[in-house]
């Protein structure tokens, strides 16, 4: 701890001893602040207190026994109330101390984590016969029925042969993470955080076909012969070569389809429901069971694969979604301030402390960083 901190600290414990001992609020933001976060302790505190003034009362009690006895009575029983005084203030003083010293150390583990680099939890893969293995390196290829992880300048990390060529193989990226897949056609997809990606080793000759739960970025390899078909739950998007964002995570109630390139086709059921020109947004949801389809700024949608946050008049609770899945994080976000909307451009390269502090700027938001991964959202007072 700095000398800054230890005065920070000492000062706060002088200000809770002294509200403890006089039954006054403190006015100081650090006091309030410390109340916030050691409500227990701070219970505590003031049930010793307590017990200190009815030993007190006890002791003026025995004061008003025999005249005779006063004088040998009031010395010590004074002397045992300053004694025990001393000794509530001294301990509240030590308890406060280290309860800060403790404080302060979740603040340093907070710190830890949110000022790391994101995006670099593992990806895992789930093979056809059922193993499972933990991938180091953020690219995976599919080359002669055998899936290759590597580095991104191409250098082969770990190579799995499967051998039951048409059935899926279950691609996990969790959260704080992203992979991109290179299938066997050539087709490449990007694959956000918190998704999954369902993908055979070899593709029929009559469709290509994955199926995706999340988000992914997908550069078609064109093949008008055989189309490319991505299951979305109940939904299908289906292509011959194309460049195109879908975003169907299963918590939400919306799926969202946006096209940058090519021709795009989406059903439901089997029945046609749009055809997509570049620069389109298909929307559909899942409540009402309907869709529309908008022009878009694609920056705003396809903003993740080059790194970034572009919002456009966006709730804080849709950014506090998307930087909880990639800095994997728990953010809570008051009732109140929920649907206040926001633009901006921030880079997903940075550590969170960098997101916040960029986000504080708006002098409207607070942000408590606990140590276990936690953030609560609130308005600033």
């Amino acid at each position: 701890m700095d000398i800054n901190k230890y005065k920070e600290s000492i000062q706060i414990a002088e200000e809770i001893s002294k509200e403890i001992c006089t039954g006054k609020d403190s006015t100081s933001r650090l006091v309030k602040e410390w109340k916030k976060n050691s409500a227990g302790l701070y219970k505590e505190l003031q049930q010793q207190q307590r017990l200190a003034e009815e030993m007190k009362f006890r002791d003026s009690i025995e004061l008003e026994g025999p005249l005779r006895n006063i004088h040998q009575r009031i010395s010590p029983s004074r002397k045992l109330f300053i004694r025990t005084s001393g000794i509530a203030a001294s301990l509240i003083l030590a308890v406060v101390l280290t309860s800060l010293w403790l404080w302060q150390k979740e603040e340093r583990e907070a710190v830890r984590w949110a000022s790391t680099v994101p995006g670099k939890e593992p990806s895992s893969i789930i093979t056809c016969d059922n193993r499972t293995v933990t991938l180091k390196e953020s690219r995976l290829s599919v080359v002669d029925n055998q899936l290759i992880s590597s580095t991104s300048d191409g250098k082969k990390d770990i190579t799995i042969t499967v051998e039951q060529d048409l059935q899926l193989n279950r691609l996990v990226v969790p959260t704080g993470a992203e992979q991109v897949l290179t299938l066997e056609d050539g087709s490449i997809v990007q694959i956000n955080a918190a998704s999954e990606l369902l993908f055979p080793t070899h593709f029929t000759k009559q469709a290509r076909q994955i199926q995706l739960a999340g988000e992914a970025y997908l550069k078609v390899k064109a093949d008008k012969d055989n189309p490319f078909i991505v299951h979305l739950g109940t939904l299908d998007v289906q292509v011959t070569g194309t460049a195109f964002n879908v975003k169907a995570y299963e918590e939400e109630n919306e799926i969202s389809i946006a096209l940058v390139e090519g021709i795009i086709s989406v059903y439901k059921e089997k029945q046609l429901l749009a055809e997509l020109l570049p620069g389109q947004l298909f929307t559909f949801r899942k409540d009402e069971q309907e869709y529309t389809v908008t022009d878009t700024d694609l920056s705003t949608v396809t903003d993740w694969t080059e790194d970034q946050f572009i919002f456009y008049n966006e709730t804080i609770e849709n950014i506090m979604h998307k930087i909880s899945r990639w800095y994997n994080v728990n953010i809570s976000v008051d009732e109140k301030i929920k649907n206040v909307r926001y633009t901006g451009i921030l880079s997903r390269k940075q550590p969170l402390v960098k997101i916040l502090d960029a986000l504080r700027m708006t002098d409207e938001l607070e942000f408590d960083i606990q140590a276990d991964k936690k953030i609560d959202v609130e308005r600033k007072n």
